[in-house]
């Protein structure tokens, strides 16, 4: 299993954020976000995104539920859900935006033998920004 640039730790996001993903700011709130995770990728590629991205707030929404909806009690619950694999299932996680230093040893208390690295380049879309590193990263770990 592969991981890119999602941590797994997480909690409920705070009220005001809540808010803007949810109202009339949500465009804003969105662009806002990405922007800052577009990090050290190349200016072209992060025009390309942009051209290609549609903001549905619906969709958006629906696929942070978890974030915007759940308590701290259900979202650990579904972190531990999320992370109990059987200890033979290959798991890398590569972070291109900092996922905290002791997220490594997180990870590997859930999952024995995960291997989690922070990429060279720092962005949301590491297979984007070196995506000829990326593949051999990848190629590497499942060899």
């Amino acid at each position: 299993m592969v991981n890119v640039d999602q941590s797994l730790r997480v909690g409920p996001l705070p009220a005001e954020i809540v808010a803007a993903a949810r109202g009339e700011g949500f465009a804003s709130f969105v662009r806002t976000v990405f922007a800052q995770l577009y990090g050290e990728l190349d200016p072209a590629l992060v025009a390309d995104i942009e051209r290609r991205r549609a903001l549905d707030q619906e969709v958006f929404s629906g696929f942070w539920t978890p974030l915007l909806d759940w308590d701290a009690d259900t979202l650990a619950a579904w972190s531990r859900r999320t992370t109990s694999l059987p200890p033979d299932v290959p798991y890398l996680s590569l972070h291109g935006t900092d996922p905290g230093g002791d997220y490594a040893d997180w990870l590997t208390d859930r999952i024995p033998g995960a291997v989690a690295e922070q990429t060279p380049t720092r962005t949301h879309y590491p297979h984007l920004a070196q995506p000829e590193w990326f593949a051999s990263r990848v190629h590497q770990f499942f060899s």
